[in-house]
């Protein structure tokens, strides 16, 4: 009896302390208020759901008579979009948390040693990670639930009891979509931790948790740009079964079983000294018929949805319980590396960086990516939005790249895709500059600190420039040698490191801290990087891309066009360095500028 009472009271104060380690993090500078940041990213999702859900509604307001058998046919888009959104929103809060959605060594090293069960402190854990998706998938879906119907009815006039199943419907699909995402991944990292021995899953674990990010983001920014009618296409007749595969799919057919008839079966509501023109009740009519069509796909969807709910639950909860049925205690794994290997690295990186510190930055940068989690989130969502800007680049020209081979002028979106990637992941390794890889190693740093911070730069931006320029430019090279030819698509990958080499140089000229050293300061303001944000991924691609193509016509031009980005990337060498000469002494723990909301205390207290 003793023991459930303190199991009960236990339970949630480790709940709690669960939730704010997911929320809080030790890589934040002093007196920075991480739930400041947290309130504007529940403001942004927040404003976003009822952005799309008003966008997504409002041509139903332009309706004079607005008919209930067309409205049920395009509320299957509808559908599909938000429960997309949803997904892919509590897919990415779930991903952001990977390493947290299990007991990892430091619960183990902390926790251990306490008077506590394993199974409370995983169902403790397991309670925060509910709690959190929870919070982001309400933040999304309560908003866009009432805002949608609401708009969406305003001209059909339902009853109370149909306003009242529409809405119900939305919000259970929505909320049983948001479960299924957040089930999904955990169920493929639990099953992973089981198949797979303890090293070898911390090394697929990062790569599996960077390739998803990728994919739901672009997924999720490339959604807007897909055909709009699609979604009610996949539901007719004949409709390809790939389609069927697609889990939003799934519940865009639960929530039109859910909601049955509701709309469809609505009589025609005409206003006062009106008249319903015969071609609008027949083409109702048609339509309503056209959907009730659809009431043999809905069922098989539905059902897909549930099992799909259940199963993904079942694998997620037994694999959690199979593998946190014990803790898991730090441990430090032996270095393998053979002798030929060794001397190969050390060869290449005296090559690369003569200088002992510079060779020390450019390791350490290229580990850090490799190696820390919140890294490896920065750089796969920064790979996840240049995928994304380059498909719609790339899609704004792509019916000129079947003739390409005829001689036709090369399309400016297809020359604009590389810079659009290489783009976004320099401004992903601007933002993975400034957290610290492990804050309590910073005395490490303080102790073995030669005061050359342009030369550890240096290092880092070789790093960046190798992993995150070269290496995508390498990567894209046969496709192009393919669609453009060997000659030009070597020439237009020269250039486009250039360009990528000096927008590293100008991202990188103002760092006054210990790359992946010091404790991390958000950003001040970040309201002016949104239209830099959106000119370097889009307009600035673009632009390069038209330049190019001109440059490329004659072989006197683009020799000239090599010599203006070389000259930019010397003189931005040179603005650099003397930027960093100017720049005050560096400060291992900085403490940030006093805000109205800290009210200065910290500075009365420490004066």
């Amino acid at each position: 009896m003793r023991r459930s009472v303190a199991a009960r009271r236990t339970l949630p104060l480790l709940a709690r302390l669960f939730v704010r380690r997911l929320l809080d993090t030790d890589i934040i500078a002093p007196g920075s208020d991480r739930h400041e940041s947290l309130a504007v990213a529940f403001g942004i999702l927040i404003t976003v759901s009822l952005f799309l859900s008003v966008a997504l509604a409002s041509k139903y307001l332009t309706e004079f008579i607005q008919l209930p058998g067309t409205t049920a046919h395009r509320l299957i888009s509808d559908r599909f979009f938000l429960i997309t959104v949803d997904m892919a929103t509590t897919a990415l809060t779930t991903l952001l948390t990977w390493d947290a959605l299990g007991l990892e060594r430091s619960d183990g090293a902390i926790l251990g040693p306490l008077p506590v069960t394993v199974r409370i402190i995983a169902s403790a854990k397991l309670t925060a990670l509910l709690a959190l998706a929870a919070a982001f998938s309400l933040a999304f879906g309560a908003g866009s639930s009432a805002v949608y119907s609401v708009v969406m009815a305003q001209n059909l006039h339902p009853p109370g009891t149909v306003f009242l199943r529409i809405v119900v419907a939305q919000a259970l699909t929505m909320t049983a979509a948001s479960a299924f995402a957040f089930l999904a991944v955990l169920a493929i990292r639990v099953t992973l931790q089981a198949l797979l021995t303890d090293r070898w899953f911390e090394r697929l674990s990062a790569i599996g948790q960077a390739v998803m990010i990728t994919a739901v983001l672009s997924a999720l920014l490339l959604l807007p740009f897909g055909k709009v009618d699609a979604p009610n296409n996949w539901t007719r007749e004949g409709a390809p079964r790939f389609v069927r595969l697609l889990p939003p799919l799934w519940f865009v057919g639960l929530e039109s079983m859910i909601e049955g008839h509701s709309v469809a079966d609505l009589p025609v509501f005409v206003p006062a000294r009106s008249q319903l023109a015969p071609w609008l009740k027949r083409q109702n009519e048609r339509d309503r018929a056209s959907y009730r069509q659809r009431d043999s796909a809905f069922p098989p969807l539905a059902a897909s949805a549930t099992r799909g709910l259940a199963l993904t639950a079942l694998v997620a909860l037994a694999g959690y319980v199979w593998n946190n049925r014990r803790l898991r205690l730090p441990v430090m794994w032996p270095v393998r590396r053979g002798r030929v290997r060794a001397e190969v690295t050390r060869w290449t990186l005296s090559r690369i960086t003569p200088l002992p510190t510079q060779r020390a930055g450019f390791s350490f940068a290229l580990s850090v990516l490799a190696r820390s989690a919140p890294h490896r989130v920065a750089i796969s969502a920064a790979l996840g939005v240049g995928v994304s800007a380059a498909v719609v680049l790339a899609r704004s020209d792509w019916n000129g790249v079947g003739s390409l081979r005829f001689g036709a002028p090369v399309p400016i979106g297809l020359l604009a895709v590389p810079l659009a990637v290489t783009t976004a992941l320099v401004a992903g390794f601007r933002h993975a500059v400034a957290l610290p890889a492990e804050l309590p190693a910073n005395w490490t740093f303080q102790m073995a600190w030669s005061g050359d911070r342009q030369a550890f730069l240096a290092g880092c931006r070789r790093a960046a420039l190798a992993a995150l320029i070269v290496a995508p430019l390498v990567i894209l090279l046969p496709l192009y040698g393919f669609l453009l030819g060997v000659p030009l698509a070597m020439t237009h990958a020269v250039c486009t490191e250039l360009a990528a080499q000096g927008l590293l140089e100008a991202v990188l000229m103002g760092v006054a801290i210990v790359p992946f050293a010091s404790p991390y300061k958000p950003m001040e303001h970040p309201r002016v990087m949104w239209p830099a944000s959106f000119f370097g991924l889009f307009g600035g691609p673009f632009l390069f891309a038209t330049v190019a193509r001109s440059a490329y016509a004659a072989t006197d031009s683009t020799l000239l066009f090599l010599a203006a980005l070389v000259s930019s990337i010397a003189a931005l060498k040179f603005a650099g360095r003397w930027r960093q000469r100017n720049l005050p002494a560096i400060s291992f723990e900085p403490v940030p500028e006093a805000s109205t909301q800290q009210l200065g205390l910290r500075e009365r207290l420490m004066g």
